[in-house]
């Protein structure tokens, strides 16, 4: 097929020396620098779209051929006058915001006294034209020799982080196009520093600094986004690498809890993924081999600890390598066997599986239909989504089988000895598996506090005033089974009313250690704690935890049924929708089963949450944007991601709904279900849905103000209000100024004066801003009262 022949001809030419997949990991492994190609130079830059670096004055080597392509450089600064400079505007306000928190400054400019350069595209013959170009550039072999025994190794390590990367660029016939590029910097004042360039992310430039934070390495991002070209449409995002549907998983678990499988799957290679599958997997778990459509193909699943910290990975990349190039739009079944150790006993024979969603290859969690078998011990009770097409038990063995009738993102499975409780309510089922001991952890004893890591109001992160002792007695796990499963029945038939079907129409919930919820197609994780009765749980859990447990966390993870499992997010700065939602629809459901007070409460608990300080001294709100997702971790405000996500996306849910009206609102929620079925939305398209349901002549009727201010931005306002009635009947002027407080300059939002009179009421949407805000307002009748935001639908101190 002509399409397949550039990419021959292109690895006939760069693999110089790399016969198999194993040769060119080996390569990237063992590369050093080359001293022959080691320059005296001055005056070379280069960009990566809106970043610029400045190789002012100093030596730059290039390291050895990897399979016939340079990969690797070192620039430094150790001569006299030697400089360079890295230049980067961020383009929006949340990330100059987030650089200036980082850095001090709302833009890049570091002077660096080295680099490392990594790079899977075109970098190389971009320098090196500038120095054959530049008359100053000398070669200088015996500095080559010096850097080289300093910094072989570095490099080495270095390389071997991204070898995954690299070796997908090397094969890839787009390399030039999709090449990745990393530069490790030591800036003079800001120390070692990332700026990573990938054509292939949804946002290209990526720039931070690997910390310790609670004795782990994490990557602080500073600033990442969609770099210009991308941004202004000149140039085009490139495809998804890899498209995949129906897996069949065939599994066992061993007597010792070793997970064994085998994983077939259809997969349709896009431009750049033709010689190279990407794939991902928990690192618990080794991929042992590989066929695609029978025929044995290679496998480098190496463990890539930095790359994995940059790029936020919770599992491993490994690439899948053909015996020959793969053609562009066709499908093939791919098997993998892959086995490890994922499932872990918390003991009284009360298990927890580690890898809930990696356990089995994937590529970016797409929706595909499931069809599963497991292989486990016949005393052991094992759930998975899906319905049950086959059970029976062989020697000591039992054999389940279970198909999806619909797509799902990512199938899950837990086991245990459950005892079970079944509901049927709408023509949907729900099964609710408890365990029939508590963990070990919440077990007491004389030193036990019953928790490992505190417990959150409301989220799946820790919480540091939670924590509390065990009381004496031994709980009990299957304490509130049937009212659980009646619960999750009722906000199943609560929500499939208003938002449409679920992915699935059996829904099973079983329990996992910990303190936190989980919610795939078909099957919820829910903590042991919300089996138990309040007073069975750790003593210091305040009303607003045990509540957390009775009530919101099975009804918030039934709720990820379609936000999470029907519609998903674009990507990790839309995240926020689905959490968000999730929890305001479990918000809604507690309302109607227990009045508005419930959500007042909450949205109250919320509030505070969102107005206590840091360690700067300032709002945990202010740490920034909720589109920036998990960045919002720091360690200056841990816990300012779950509180922003779930407590500031339900103040913005519960603001819109305001707008709307409750009629309108709901509508909303149902066409975003059935618009965006089995499909990603971004924050600008639920902004654009949400403004189709506005009434007529809303202000703001794109919603862009309210976007900009609450999604996009930050702030909560002190607000008041005063005003004078005057004149007669029929002709009344209402003329009322309010005056805003504790929030930036260019805050401004609309909010609601009530006017209410014997018989009716009517509201006034006032726009607020940094001065004093006056309006008024012609009234044919004296009003009772005048009030800003009476019922506490606006989110302010």
């Amino acid at each position: 097929m002509v399409r397949g022949l550039p990419a021959v001809c292109l690895l006939s030419v760069c693999l110089q020396g790399a016969t198999t997949l194993t040769d060119l990991s080996r390569q990237i492994r063992e590369a050093s620098l080359d001293p022959e190609e080691c320059y005296r130079v001055r005056d070379l830059s280069f960009s990566k779209d809106d970043a610029r670096l400045y190789l002012t004055d100093g030596y730059l080597i290039f390291g050895k051929p990897v399979g016939g392509v340079r990969t690797s450089a070192v620039f430094t600064t150790d001569v006299e006058g030697g400089d360079a400079e890295i230049l980067l505007l961020a383009p929006s306000r949340g990330e100059r915001q987030s650089l200036a928190a980082a850095t001090g400054s709302p833009n890049l400019d570091e002077h660096f006294a080295a680099a490392v350069f990594l790079f899977g595209d075109n970098t190389y013959a971009q320098l090196m034209a500038q120095i054959r170009a530049n008359p100053f550039p000398k070669k200088s072999p015996e500095i080559g020799v010096l850097m080289a025994e300093k910094w072989d190794v570095g490099v080495r390590n270095l390389s071997a982080s991204f070898e995954t990367r690299l070796v997908e660029d090397l094969l890839s016939s787009q390399r030039a196009e999709s090449g990745f590029f990393a530069a490790l910097l030591s800036g003079k004042t800001l120390r070692n520093f990332d700026l990573i360039y990938d054509p292939r992310e949804a946002e290209q430039l990526l720039i931070g600094q690997t910390v310790t934070r609670e004795m782990r390495a994490v990557f602080d991002v500073w600033a990442s986004f969609e770099t210009l070209p991308f941004r202004k449409h000149t140039r085009a995002p490139l495809e998804t690498t890899l498209a995949v549907k129906d897996f069949r998983i065939d599994a066992t678990v061993e007597s010792d809890l070793r997970l064994r499988a085998i994983t077939r799957v259809k997969v349709t290679p896009a431009a750049g993924s033709e010689r190279a599958l990407p794939f991902q997997i928990s690192r618990r778990m080794k991929v042992t081999s590989a066929l695609i459509d029978g025929h044995p193909a290679e496998v480098l699943q190496r463990e890539t600890v930095r790359s994995g910290l940059v790029w936020g990975e919770g599992n491993e990349r490994f690439l899948v390598l053909p015996a020959q190039p793969l053609e562009i739009g066709r499908e093939y079944e791919v098997e993998l066997r892959h086995e490890g150790e994922v499932i872990f006993d918390a003991g009284n024979q009360v298990f927890s599986v580690g890898a809930r969603g990696g356990w089995y290859p994937n590529h970016n969690m797409q929706f595909a239909r499931y069809d599963v078998t497991f292989r486990y011990p016949k005393d052991l009770d094992l759930v998975t989504a899906g319905e049950i097409t086959s059970d029976k038990t062989e020697g000591s063995w039992r054999i389940t089988r279970r198909v999806t009738a619909a797509p799902i993102r990512l199938a899950g499975f837990n086991l245990g000895h459950y005892l079970r409780e079944n509901v049927t309510r709408s023509g949907y089922s729900v099964e609710v598996c408890a365990n029939q001991k508590v963990e070990k952890s919440l077990q007491p004893g004389p030193h036990r506090t019953g928790l490992a890591r505190e417990v959150p109001i409301w989220s799946r992160r820790p919480s540091p005033e939670l924590l509390g002792t065990l009381p004496p007695n031994v709980p009990n796990p299957a304490a509130r089974l049937p009212e659980l499963a009646a619960e999750v029945a009722a906000a199943l038939e609560f929500m499939s009313a208003n938002f449409g079907p679920p992915p699935l129409r059996h829904l099973v919930v079983s329990p996992v250690p910990g303190t936190f919820g989980q919610g795939f197609g078909g099957l919820v994780y829910l903590s042991t704690l919300s089996y138990l009765r309040p007073h069975e749980r750790p003593v210091l859990l305040n009303a607003g935890g045990h509540s957390f447990f009775t009530d919101l966390l099975q009804a918030h993870e039934t709720a990820h049924q379609w936000w999470g499992n029907v519609v998903t997010s674009a990507g990790y700065r839309d995240d926020w929708i689905m959490e968000s939602l999730a929890n305001y629809s479990a918000l809604l459901y507690l309302e109607k089963r227990s009045g508005r007070h419930t959500i007042d409460l909450m949205l109250e608990e919320y509030k505070t949450r969102l107005l206590s300080k840091t360690p700067a001294n300032l709002t945990l709100e202010s740490t920034g944007p909720i589109v920036l997702g998990p960045r919002l971790e720091t360690a200056q405000s841990p816990f300012a991601w779950q509180f922003i996500t779930y407590g500031k996306g339900s103040w913005i849910l519960h603001m819109l709904r305001s707008r709307l009206g409750d009629e309108r609102f709901l509508a909303m929620l149902g066409e975003l279900r059935r618009r965006y079925e089995w499909k990603p939305i971004s924050t600008e398209q639920f902004r654009v849905l949400a403004a189709q349901f506005l009434p007529p002549k809303s202000r703001d009727p794109k919603l862009e103000a309210f976007f900009e201010q609450w999604v996009y931005g930050t702030g909560i306002p002190t607000l008041k209000l005063s005003y004078t009635v005057r004149g007669k009947a029929p002709n009344l002027k209402l003329t009322g100024t309010i005056s805003q407080a504790d929030v930036d300059d260019d805050f401004s939002a609309q909010v609601p004066v009530e006017i209410q009179f014997a018989n009716r009421k009517q509201v006034t949407w006032v726009e607020t801003a940094n001065e004093p805000v006056s309006f008024t307002v012609t009234l044919a009748e004296a009003p009772t009262r005048v009030a800003l935001d009476p019922a506490a639908n606006f989110l302010r101190k």
